[in-house]
């Protein structure tokens, strides 16, 4: 079954570098597809896996099936964040037969992250011709659709690793670059909580801002176009919370943005 790669976890003693060097990796695009070959001089992982590694840059709200496709090997896909195909970390997502028999696919959310793919068989042994394949998976999600699912995708990052969120209150913000926006809300005391900021296709810095009664709670405001902040409040009355959106990167006269509270258990 296909996994997207917020779901899927893959052991890290599964997939060290047997030796400590990096595997040079080929670039792929949606669109393209490109034969490669599991051979005796591909990069060793433990028990003696070897390896084709690749890179990828996803388009935000261009999301894209990766195919891997061998009528010589048992096709498994590794899929991770970065750049950098050794080490395999921990939730890493994987597959291997969601394209059928022996091939592997894998689904991946377009949220503009640069990701690494790994090629290979589980048998140690196994050498042989694969092509791999990425390809549109669907039309692109723009404005207020793809606002809808970058809150619903980073949401489940908590489910992800075993935390329970639950969507309190949102909102949305239509700025322009360097402008922002105020939004007041009350949240019962006593509880931990995220605040999660996001931006359309437009956007390319978008930063979030918790004041509390006694001012400046926290703050997320490192480059980047998902804004995500966690705080915690003693038990007492409730305050009321300014949650400030800033646009600092806009592409357009103005970009829209989507905020949401979560009540994390």
């Amino acid at each position: 079954m296909s996994k997207t790669l917020l779901a899927a976890a893959v052991a890290a003693t599964l997939f060290a570098p047997a030796v400590g060097f990096a595997q040079t990796a080929t670039p792929i695009r949606i669109g393209e597809s490109l034969t490669g070959r599991i051979s005796a001089s591909d990069p060793v992982l433990v028990d003696g896996i070897r390896h084709d590694c690749y890179r990828f840059a996803t388009e935000k709200g261009r999301h894209a099936r990766i195919i891997a496709q061998s009528s010589d090997l048992d096709a498994f896909l590794v899929i991770g964040q970065g750049e950098s195909c050794v080490p395999f970390r921990e939730g890493s997502g994987t597959d291997d037969d969601s394209a059928g028999g022996t091939d592997a696919a894998f689904n991946i959310y377009a949220s503009g992250q640069r990701f690494t793919i790994a090629v290979l068989d589980y048998d140690k042994t196994a050498e042989g011709a694969y092509t791999l394949t990425v390809e549109a998976d669907g039309p692109p999600s723009t404005g207020e659709s793809l606002i809808v699912e970058e809150l619903d995708w980073y949401a489940n990052d908590y489910a992800a690793v075993g935390v329970y969120a639950r969507r309190r209150d949102e909102t949305r913000m239509s700025l322009r670059q360097g402008a922002s926006e105020d939004w007041t809300v009350t949240v019962p005391a006593g509880g931990r909580y995220s605040v999660l900021g996001v931006c359309d296709e437009n956007c390319r810095d978008f930063d979030l801002i918790v004041r509390g009664p006694d001012g400046e709670i926290t703050r997320d405001d490192a480059f980047g176009d998902v804004a995500r902040v966690g705080f915690g409040l003693e038990q007492g009355v409730a305050p009321q919370i300014t949650i400030t959106g800033v646009m600092a990167s806009c592409a357009r006269p103005t970009c829209r943005a989507g905020v949401a509270v979560f009540r994390v258990d």
